[in-house]
């Protein structure tokens, strides 16, 4: 019906199509629409000639709806006659454009526009190129526009032509008559940057300067410009709407008729609305009628001049008064996107349910816009609405008191919007992790391009309610959409809940159900597949009780110890016993701690020691280190600045050493680094802190700080802020204030004091302890689990085979080892050599080269075959120099699969070559995949003397217990804390794979360094609780989730990249779950079968035995799940990253390919 919506120009070709496409698909309306836009054809008047129009007439009065509306037949016969005889439709001197009142409101409006043009010109505007842009564009000498607008006001009807040219020309999109809703946006933009330039090149003409001469003018400036210039054109093309019909002087006759035939006209209408109300009263409502009924309701109100023609401009300004449709700057429906797949949000739904809702008045609807009720912050409604109010000078509207507080609502919801957007995206990263959403066929994605796409329409609009319900819609869609899988996980848990041969341990029933039904699928299938790999032993030992104890007690005492402690005018000892009121040392520490004598003198000697007057001393600062747990340390002045600072070397120790605390930067790496010792002197705060640290961080080094004053906890939280934000350290700076002295003091216990040190200070700092990379060297403080592999491998009668998938420890493994053996305190050695993708016979001249690096051999042992190396190494285990002597050597060789391999192909010579070395005196280790058991099983098959008595130890990916210390442990003395479901679910994304475990460790610590402070606010930070938020963080770092995906990638290819075994039976697998779905899952011959079909030569070649033997490996690699006899994912992120069922397909057909060139 006539919507504003759609150009229609109403020409009877249109009409005809239109009637003959719908005829079939709404067969009950199409004779009553086709009639209604007859109706409209006929009485508006068009440019363009319509030859068929009669043809429309007849199509119309010949229609079966005829009977019912009587007087609709003589209607169309006059208004066609009068059409044929004049060549004019009567929408032309219709009143509504005619009436003197019309004209007089027209001029009015525009004399209204151009006194506020005026006045808004004389408002000083500090911007000298806007300025003088608004004088150009709105002067009668220079601008077309505001001479148009002068010709409306003075009503100079003969120069009619000249304005509708000049603003069809300028503003009006090609081919459409002058009017308001045929306005061009890019001509005005196009207006707007020509006056722009034009006041840019008068400003330097008069060698004036101009800091971005070619920045475009933007933002409220040039918004409040396009405002003033589309109220000076609404005025224009009304008064350009009017002034045709007073310019047709040609048609008197027209005029004439007009007046002659316009009575019968209202009468026919008459007619026809009372039919239409009789017709609905019969037989109820229907579009069609109703469609007649507003025509001819809107044709007699334009002919007796009553007609609004704001009427069609705020045609859909109902659906303003709800929040499921929202309206543009044109009063029109947004239809950039119709969310045609989700039935709970299409378009048709929508405006369905906001047909079927009573909404509330245009007062309350503003009140509910400008609440706090995010969903319904819809700010651009809110001003259509105070517009509409204003337009139809509706006061309730306009000058709504609520309307007072609009730009403030707006900042603070706009704020909130940016941090929304972002937020979704990360919460669709947790969602993904949840195991809820998929990637597989693009389902994240979309969601994401949907959610940029309306964020950036959001973002101009301020339609943020719209927006939060989007959101909305979007999570119940995920939530509704994988309820299918918490289905099949629920079956899956009742199966195995009755097999009494699995122990549910540490994941009762009710927690995993309880996950399932909160959507939290990834955890519950990790827990299922602890199940069924019998991981479920309670943990033995809590990892971060110590930690937390220690910085607890620390902040619970921090006011009274400040209080003891803060007046720097008297040192720290007389500050304690004056507060106490006891003049002797130790019996005000024994009055402040109750603790045995032993404690209280260790205690007071820390305080004795605590550094006085600068300088400190070197000797003084050696005894404060001791008392502080650094045993055995070298310190020198450092005169690498003007500060009264230090170098601290502590004496190196070898063999296997109990670390106290797990941050090496004061630990291991202090025995061969060194660290710095900084004494400060008088009144810091953070800021003042924070300047010193800079000032000396020209020689990066780690630096613990002595600071002879008392930190308030405000300051201290600040600094731990500031300085995790710090991008230019590169090194850790820990503060060892009063008030940390005093709680050491007070608890002091030599075995303890070290790690409550690090426990109550490190938090507030930062450090980055956490090796990604296989090839970097772990600090020994950080190394977990593994202890009967490590005593294996170290033994003389234990492993030397060590094998397992990649990412699982095994190169950590080996250099623990070294690290343990190497220089002990029995003389005993031990070397490590990395032979990735060598041969045997190029070891031996490496490892030869290696010994002598090392001092075991000398120069004139250096050799390249293995007998000859075998005879050196003999020789120099003979050496009973009690000097000289090696007790032990241990001889390991990382990434040996190649080694193996050729050696093999060789009768094993190296290992011939050195089994006549005394076993409990040299072992020769040797480490890679899965590859290796299969060479030593072989070997052993085939009777080969020189591996039969090889052992063997194999690397899985953690337990739990491990993979819970590795991931607490550490982060504890760093100030984070962890609950049961966020450590859940971390592991299972990870795979209980050490190297993502530390990934994420370091990815969460990196965090710390953002402007957002990674959520945290430090007015209650340390500790830091690591929330599913802060996780969600994690997993939004695109790079973290590519290293994991890498990662996780690699362990199913331990051969050429593209080809694998574990990788064509995780295809077939992946291929049977698309094909033939099973919650089962599947069997050995079922797998099989697959392969035989497809031609897999890489697997049906193979025996029965060795394809259990890839299945059994792939469990150990937690990739694969068993449960009886029958294989499935561990979880579906291993099935997922393999891709869609069409990616499956394309993946299998590279190993068919291979099948062809065997």
């Amino acid at each position: 019906f006539n919507s504003p919506l759609s150009e229609n120009s109403y020409l009877s070709t249109e009409i005809i199509s239109a009637f003959q496409e719908t005829s079939t698909i709404i067969p009950e309306l199409n004779d009553k629409l086709m009639t209604a836009s007859c109706m409209t054809a006929l009485f508006n008047h068009s440019e363009v000639m319509d030859y068929t129009i009669e043809d429309l007439r007849e199509l119309a009065e010949n229609s079966e709806i005829s009977s019912d509306f009587p007087t609709l037949s003589l209607l169309l016969d006059e208004l066609c006659d009068f059409r044929t005889m004049t060549g004019c439709g009567m929408d032309i001197f219709a009143d509504y454009r005619t009436s003197d009142a019309v004209v007089q409101k027209v001029i009015a409006e525009a004399k209204t526009c151009a006194t506020a043009v005026d006045l808004k010109n004389e408002v000083y505007e500090s911007q000298g190129q806007v300025r003088r842009m608004r004088e150009l564009m709105f002067a009668p000498e220079s601008s077309k526009l505001r001479q148009c607008l002068d010709i409306v006001v003075q009503n100079d009807v003969s120069r009619f032509a000249e304005v509708r040219d000049t603003i069809s020309e300028l503003f009006i999109r090609n081919d459409r008559p002058v009017s308001a809703e045929h306005i061009e946006s890019k001509k005005i933009d196009k207006f707007i940057d020509n006056f722009w330039d034009e006041a840019r090149d008068l400003i330097q003409s008069e060698k004036r300067h101009i800091s971005r001469p070619y920045d475009k003018i933007k933002g409220g400036k040039r918004n409040n410009i396009v405002l003033t210039i589309r109220k000076m054109l609404v005025c224009i093309c009304e008064w350009v709407s009017i002034a045709e019909h007073f310019n047709r002087n040609d048609n008197v006759f027209a005029k004439e008729k007009y007046q002659e035939v316009a009575p019968r006209i209202t009468e026919h209408l008459k007619g026809v609305l009372e039919s239409c109300e009789q017709y609905t009263k019969k037989h109820g409502f229907d579009w069609g009628t109703e469609a007649i009924y507003r025509t001819a309701q809107e044709i007699s109100a334009k002919m007796n001049g009553t007609y609004d023609t704001r009427a069609r401009k705020y045609m859909f300004i109902d659906f303003l008064a709800g929040e499921d449709i929202l309206l543009n700057e044109k009063y029109l429906p947004e239809l950039q996107s119709t969310f045609c797949g989700w039935e709970d949000f299409n378009i048709l739904y929508r405006i369905e349910r906001h047909a079927g809702h009573k909404h509330v008045s245009w007062e309350e609807r503003i009140s509910e816009i400008l609440s706090e009720v995010e969903s319904k912050h819809n700010f651009r409604s809110a001003m259509l609405i105070k517009s509409y109010g204003e337009d139809m000078g509706i006061e309730e509207i306009a000058k709504h008191k609520d309307f007072q507080q609009f730009n403030d609502c707006l900042k603070q919801a706009k704020q909130r919007f940016e941090t929304l957007y972002h937020d979704f995206n990360d919460e669709l990263e947790l969602y993904e992790s949840y195991g809820t959403l998929s990637n597989i066929n693009g389902e994240k994605t979309n969601i994401l391009a949907l959610t940029l796409d309306w964020y950036r329409i959001t973002r101009l609009t301020s339609d943020f309610g719209f927006y939060v319900r989007m959101l909305e819609v979007i999570r119940h869609k995920i939530a509704v959409d994988s309820a299918e899988k918490g289905e099949r996980l629920m079956k899956q848990l009742e199966e195995l809940a009755d097999k009494p041969e699995y122990d549910f341990g540490v994941y009762p029933k009710k927690d995993i159900a309880s996950h399932i039904q909160d959507q939290n699928y990834t955890v519950a299938e990790y827990m299922l597949n602890c199940i069924r790999r019998h991981d479920t032993k309670e943990l033995t030992m809590n990892y971060t009780t110590d930690p937390f104890s220690f910085f607890n007690g620390f902040m619970n005492e921090h006011a009274t110890n400040y209080r003891v402690s803060f007046d720097a005018k008297i040192n720290l000892e007389l500050a304690i016993t004056k507060y106490v009121g006891k003049k002797n040392l130790e019996f005000a520490m024994k009055h402040l701690t109750n603790n045995a004598m032993k404690d209280v003198k260790g205690g007071c000697s820390l305080i004795h020691n605590w550094i006085a007057a600068n300088p400190t001393g070197a000797d003084r600062i050696e005894k404060l280190l001791n008392s502080l747990g650094f045993s055995g340390c070298q310190v020198s002045p450092d005169n690498g600045n003007n500060e009264d600072s230090y170098l601290v070397i502590r004496k190196k120790q070898t063999g296997k050493i109990n670390y106290p605390h797990p941050i090496p930067a004061f630990s291991s790496l202090s025995e061969e680094e060194g660290f710095r010792v900084l004494c400060l002197y008088g009144r810091f705060d953070c800021n003042r802190l924070m300047d010193m640290f800079r000032s000396v961080n020209t020689a990066a080094k780690h630096t613990m700080v002595f600071l002879d004053y008392a930190l308030n906890q405000d300051e201290r939280r600040k600094l731990a802020r500031k300085i995790k934000e710090e991008k230019t350290f590169a090194k850790c700076f820990i503060v060892v204030d009063r008030v940390v002295l005093l709680y050491l003091a007070k608890h002091y216990a030599s075995n303890t004091v070290n790690k409550m040190l690090m426990a109550i200070t490190m938090p507030f700092a930062y450090y980055q302890p956490f090796v990604e990379k296989s090839s970097q060297t772990m600090p020994p403080e950080l190394f977990t689990g593994r202890e009967a592999e490590l005593t294996s491998i170290e033994s003389a009668d234990g492993a030397n085979l060590v094998y397992g998938g990649r990412q699982l420890g095994k190169s950590a493994l080996l250099k623990m080892a070294q690290h343990n053996i190497d220089k002990n305190a029995n003389g005993d050695r031990a070397v490590l050599v990395e032979v990735l993708g060598l041969n045997y016979t190029d070891v031996a001249k490496i490892v030869s080269n290696e010994l002598i690096i090392a001092g075991i051999l000398d120069e004139s042992c250096r050799c390249d075959d293995w007998d000859t190396l075998a005879g050196h190494l003999k020789k120099r285990l003979m050496d009973n120099d009690p000097a000289t002597r090696i007790n032990y050597l241990l001889l390991m060789l990382d990434e040996a699969d190649e080694f193996i391999k050729t050696s093999m192909e060789d009768g094993n010579r190296p290992i011939g070559a050195l089994k006549n070395l005394p076993s409990n005196r040299f072992k020769l280790v040797m480490a890679g995949l899965h590859n290796l058991s299969r060479y030593n099983r072989e070997a052993m098959l085939h009777g080969n003397s020189n591996l039969v008595h090889l052992n063997s130890v194999i690397v899985r990916p953690f337990q739990r217990p491990e993979a819970v210390k590795l991931l607490t442990h550490t982060l504890a003395y760093l100030g984070f804390r962890f609950n049961e479901n966020v450590i859940s679910l971390i592991l299972a994304k990870t795979n209980y794979f050490p190297g993502l475990i530390q990934l994420y460790c370091q990815k969460l610590l990196e965090a710390m360094k953002n402007d957002d402070y990674a959520g945290y606010n430090e007015i209650n930070t340390p500790s830091y609780e690591v929330t599913e938020n802060h996780f969600k963080k994690v997993l939004a770092d695109k790079s973290f989730m590519d290293k994991v995906n890498e990662k996780l990638e690699i362990t199913l290819f331990v051969e050429e990249k593209g080809h694998s075994n574990y990788h064509i039976i995780a295809l077939i697998l992946s291929y049977l779950y698309y094909t033939n779905p099973s919650e089962k899952g599947y069997t050995l011959d079922e797998i099989l079968k697959v392969a035989n079909e497809y031609n897999i030569v890489r697997l049906i070649s193979l025996k029965r035995e060795q394809m259990e033997e890839l299945l059994n490996e792939m469990w150990d690699l937690n990739v694969l799940s068993l449960e009886g006899e029958r294989y499935r994912f561990a979880t579906e992120g291993f099935r997922e990253m393999l891709g869609s069922q069409e990616e499956v397909d394309q993946s299998m057909a590279e190993y068919f390919v291979e099948g062809d060139k065997s």
